[in-house]
């Protein structure tokens, strides 16, 4: 079994349809994908995918580099909790967001 185990599909990022980049995929032979969004405004967008793509699987998180943006750690838990393909916690500060959801020091 082959898994691409962290890729990002947002689309502003490619000049293609992310539909021809999964279909390349599924003919090298992946059969699942772990599509990560670090950035709170792409949470929507791989959403979106994961409803589209049976072979796409989510993590999400807000990575180091995107903390200046305004952030609600509710949201990201909303989109945590979103489907049963979101698989992970992606990396970045997880540390102080796991206290967060928990409400620990």
């Amino acid at each position: 079994m082959t898994i691409d185990s962290h890729c990002h599909l947002n689309q502003s990022d490619y000049a293609e349809p992310i539909d021809n980049i999964v279909q390349r995929a599924q003919q090298a032979g992946v059969q699942h994908i772990l599509a990560v969004a670090c950035d709170p405004n792409d949470f929507e967008e791989l959403k979106n995918q994961l409803q589209t793509y049976s072979m796409l699987y989510g993590a999400f998180a807000i990575h180091p580099e995107y903390a200046h943006l305004p952030q609600d750690l509710n949201q990201l838990k909303e989109y945590l909790c979103s489907s049963l393909k979101v698989v992970a916690l992606g990396r970045g500060n997880t540390r102080r967001t796991a206290k967060a959801f928990l409400g620990t020091n």
